[in-house]
């Protein structure tokens, strides 16, 4: 789990993560996180210290996966609101507030779907992935058998294959709609 702490402060950004190593785009986007929210809550944020922790088997953290849920817990906590647990999400957050697109994102709906969520929010345009499938044709020729493959591309509904509802998100406000009381 994530947890963000907001307490009167001078505008520090901490971590407390006992085992873990973060990797600095990690920390890049904790950093995008707070920029993003003050736009959002319109709120100082250089009045506050954000205590970040992060709870996992773990031992790294990596990667800018994360980057939006961290915005949606910032802006949580600073306005002083629950989330909603039975949703996830994953996505870069940029600056102006859009979600960015991630890898693995099949993956990560069948882990969201293991952990309980029952929604799983995902970037623009990642709520299916497409494939190349191979098709092999044999003819037999005499004693020769000539084999040839094409390639078919399929695509897959994540959210059919694993059983969890996929929506597909492009701003950090359409994320706020199904994660704040």
């Amino acid at each position: 789990p994530l947890i963000v702490e907001v307490k009167p402060g001078d505008g520090k950004i901490l971590t407390n993560i006992e085992k873990l190593l973060f990797w600095i785009d990690t920390q890049q986007s904790i950093q995008v996180a707070k920029e993003v929210a003050e736009d959002v809550t319109e709120l100082d944020v250089d009045k506050y210290d954000l205590i970040y922790t992060v709870k996992s088997e773990a031992t790294l953290v990596g990667g800018p996966s994360a980057g939006a849920s961290l915005t949606v817990a910032t802006i949580a906590a600073l306005q002083k609101k629950e989330i909603k647990d039975d949703i996830m999400m994953t996505g870069t957050i940029n600056s102006d507030g859009t979600i960015g697109e991630v890898g693995g994102i099949l993956e990560k709906a069948k882990v969201a779907k293991e952990l309980g969520a029952e929604v799983f929010l995902v970037p623009k345009g990642q709520g299916t992935q497409t494939y190349l499938r191979p098709e092999e044709s044999c003819v037999k020729r005499g004693s020769f058998i000539f084999c040839t493959t094409k390639y078919k591309e399929m695509t897959v509904n994540i959210g059919k294959d694993v059983g969890i509802s996929i929506i597909e998100i492009e701003n950090i406000n359409d994320a706020l709609k199904y994660f704040i009381f």
